[in-house]
């Protein structure tokens, strides 16, 4: 069924008659236009690859705390109490600086995506360093200061990527730039491994060890990299921020080196200059205006329900949740153990789902990943509640695969096809508001009365509010330029239309616009 569904046609759009664009045209095709094609299609995914390091660094910081913090609560000889208000407070921080960054990013995108990206990897530079004393302000503020970074990546990267990913690829690169995203929350995991081996519970063989400081160090060599990366054999800022800026020569050669077809760059250019009054957008007056309201109801309910289908509760207590369930002294290298293979199958998970994605479309993948999700949830409960404890273990696995296929990285792709720039930044404001809730909740709810599966009925309930929004509410996106988006909640729609066998909105959808 799902290879069935047939991609939307490309737009019909007609070509610039510029003599001089055109004369550039024909003499690339003469002198070697499919080395050029290929060289271009090689260097996007190495852009790709470049700006998602921001992601990288943001999901190694997710669960770095995860690895170290049993031994820095031992290493400071804090007790039951002081931990469980310290890991609440570092655990914060970062959701909290996040919110920051998110929705202040905002008021600096006119100096351009690329700009930004390296300034967020300066800052990181600079404060990163304080976490290597062992004293719990300095951890605090280092956190904070990681937040703002991980926030205002979460905005700029998939921006970017949507702006210089030709829209054939564009669920492809979107979904890369997740699995480098998960490749650094399994790093962080792996990091477990280097710690002093445990002679009892939280008690350690060497305190003098130093690995801790390197696990919260290693994000430095990832920001250097995208820096250097950027500021050398990456200094491409996208069409779309130079049209707005009043370049547009400088945008049309960005786009000829995205688009080397002959005609296909003044396609795209024309298709951009179309949509640009719609979606320039610098207050929040206009993003609530009833054409842009539906679309930021959309973004922002991608947002939240990314958070409030529980992933984050695994992430960040992952091995709390997995010696909780043992009894023994190893009990801490067993949760190590699983929580890196959580996050090798989360890498390989999303790493499929990118090249299935421009195939199946964003809201089936949306929708079947809750109905898994929400049915993965109850197994854990069940098993849970009978201590069949390697049954609740596979049932973790098999909700994070059906996550990481389709809430871990699909709404961070149509977030950025929905929404402009401002918009991006307050549904990115949503998400880390959730976060925070998230996790600062968490715990106190899995040592509340109702314990560690009345936690997860609350977000199995949560996955099937999850599938109503993403079944009935949410348009498919998969294969339409920004203005064919920008059509989907208009009365009439803008040509071209998409096949039949593909329903771009949905009847509650239409009623959005009310």
């Amino acid at each position: 069924f799902f290879l069935m569904i047939r991609r939307p046609p490309r737009s019909t759009q007609s070509r610039s008659s510029a003599a001089s664009d055109v004369y550039k045209r024909q003499q690339r095709r003469v002198h070697g236009d499919n080395q050029t094609k290929s060289m271009e299609g090689l260097k996007i995914y190495w852009l790709t690859f470049i700006a998602s390091l921001g992601l990288f660094s943001f999901g190694y910081a997710l669960t770095e705390y995860n690895t170290i913090f049993s031994f820095l609560a031992a290493l400071n000889g804090w007790d039951t109490a002081e931990r469980k208000r310290n890991e609440a407070i570092v655990n914060g921080a970062l959701p909290f600086g996040a919110l920051l960054g998110s929705y202040g990013l905002s008021f600096f995108l006119k100096h351009g995506r690329r700009n930004l990206m390296i300034a967020t990897d300066i800052i990181l530079l600079i404060l990163c360093p304080l976490a290597y004393s062992p004293d719990i302000i300095f951890h605090i503020v280092s956190r904070f200061a990681i937040g703002i970074y991980s926030g205002a990546n979460c905005v700029l990267v998939p921006l970017y990527l949507s702006e210089v990913s030709p829209r054939t690829i564009r669920g492809k690169t979107g979904m890369l730039s997740i699995v480098l995203l998960n490749v650094g929350l399994l790093c962080s995991c792996c990091a477990g491994f280097l710690s002093p081996k445990e002679v009892a519970v939280d008690v350690y063989e060497n305190l003098d060890s130093n690995w801790w400081r390197y696990v919260v160090l290693f994000p430095m060599i990832a920001a250097l990299t995208r820096a250097l990366g950027l500021a050398t054999c990456f200094n491409f800022e996208t069409p779309t921020f130079l049209l707005r800026n009043g370049e547009r020569e400088r945008a049309l050669q960005n786009l000829e080196k995205i688009y080397p077809k002959p005609g296909e760059a003044e396609q795209e250019l024309e298709a951009l200059e179309q949509a640009q009054g719609s979606r320039k957008l610098t207050t929040i007056a206009e993003l609530l205006s009833p054409r842009q309201r539906p679309f930021l109801f959309l973004g922002i309910g991608l947002a939240v329900f990314s958070q409030f289908t529980g992933v984050n509760v695994i992430t960040f207590y992952s091995n709390r949740l997995m010696k909780a369930q043992s009894s023994s002294l190893d009990a801490r290298s067993q949760a190590i153990v699983f929580t890196s293979l959580i996050g090798t199958l989360r890498c390989f998970v999303i790493f499929l789902s990118a090249f299935v994605i421009d195939r199946i479309g964003r809201r089936c993948l949306l929708s079947v990943g809750s109905i898994f999700m929400g049915f993965s949830l109850c197994l854990i409960i069940i098993f849970n509640a009978n201590q069949m404890i390697l049954l609740a273990r596979i049932a973790i696995l098999l909700y994070q695969s059906c996550f990481n296929f389709s809430w871990g990285g699909v709404p961070f792709l149509m977030i950025a096809e929905l929404l402009n720039d401002r918009g991006i930044s307050i549904a990115s404001l949503f998400s880390w508001i959730s976060t925070l809730t998230v996790v600062s909740t968490a715990p106190y709810i899995a040592e509340s009365s109702i314990g560690v599966n009345g936690l997860f009925g609350i977000y199995a309930t949560l996955c099937a509010v999850a599938f109503a929004f993403s079944q009935f509410l949410l348009p498919e996106t998969k294969g339409l330029s920004k203005t064919e988006i920008q059509a989907l909640f208009d009365k009439k729609p803008v040509e071209p239309a998409v096949d039949e066998g593909i329903q771009t909105t949905t009847p509650l959808g239409d009623k959005l616009l009310a």
